[in-house]
């Protein structure tokens, strides 16, 4: 369906971990990503709504929430990220259109600045090569955001991506507690989970604009037809990967048979 016939479906995945035994009920996140500004109803009403229907106990944003282009309005994403801020803990990794604005001053001025200040006083959680340890029943969760270099999101990309990489940056995965990395980028989901990621969320890639029967996604923005992780749940070794179809779109502003999407993932504890 066309993307700006301004619905969007609730997609639930449920993991089971051994590290939740002894929680008495679900740990619920929600995920969302890619909204590139796009609006559910005034100030997006109906996507908050959503959420509240689904009562999270924290919000994962897995990145391009905004456009990055110059002098182009952030207040979708602001307004919309504040509002969640005010009721959820939300923990934010960037996506390529975020970080474009971070790491270019000269063409994009003070935007990213602008931006990532106003949430922060709203009360977000940016997780910029960082982590965060979060309450979750019984246990806790570590949850990490990693941000790859531009080059990575260049047209054609066939870089190679490391876990060493990934240690060097945010240090060896914590062991002791269940591993959420929030990681825009699912093309190197192999690599998310060899570093040690229970779960990898990430986005990116739209569903592959354009969905077919039994195939799944056509394309990806590096213009890589057939992409492998495209969009829902997958089981990489001993670790999971979620990855969103968004909830906006840009440059190609269709989609076909790939409805934008707000995930809420339920961490479980195993059935005695």
């Amino acid at each position: 369906m066309g993307l700006f016939a301004g619905k969007f479906q609730i997609t639930e995945y449920q993991i089971t971990s051994e590290f939740f035994r002894g929680n008495t009920r679900p740990v619920t996140a929600v995920l969302a990503a890619d909204l590139h500004n796009h609006e559910y109803g005034r100030e997006n009403e109906r996507l908050l709504g959503a959420v509240d229907m689904l009562e999270p106990d924290f919000v994962l944003c897995a990145g391009d929430m905004l456009v990055g282009k110059p002098k182009a309005t952030m207040e979708p994403a602001i307004t919309f990220l504040s509002k969640l801020a005010r009721k959820y803990p939300v923990y934010y990794g960037n996506g390529n259109h975020e970080d474009r604005l971070r790491r270019g001053p000269a063409r994009y001025g003070n935007m990213y600045q602008e931006y990532e200040g106003r949430l922060k006083k709203a009360g977000v959680h940016f997780l910029i090569n960082d982590k965060a340890v979060v309450p979750a029943g019984k246990t806790y969760i570590n949850i990490y955001g990693y941000s790859l270099e531009n080059s990575y999101y260049r047209k054609c990309c066939r870089l190679e991506l490391t876990s060493r990489q990934i240690v060097h940056v945010l240090g060896e995965a914590d062991k002791r507690c269940f591993n959420i990395l929030i990681a825009h980028n699912p093309i190197y989901g192999d690599t998310y989970a060899k570093w040690g990621a229970d779960l990898t969320v990430s986005g990116h890639l739209h569903g592959g604009i354009v969905r077919l029967p039994k195939i799944g996604g056509v394309l990806s923005p590096q213009f890589r037809l057939f992409p492998k992780y495209d969009g829902g749940h997958y089981l990489i070794g001993d670790g999971h990967m979620i990855v969103s179809r968004g909830l906006g779109s840009h440059t190609v502003n269709i989609r076909i048979f790939n409805r934008p999407e707000l995930i809420v993932i339920k961490l479980m504890p195993p059935r005695e």
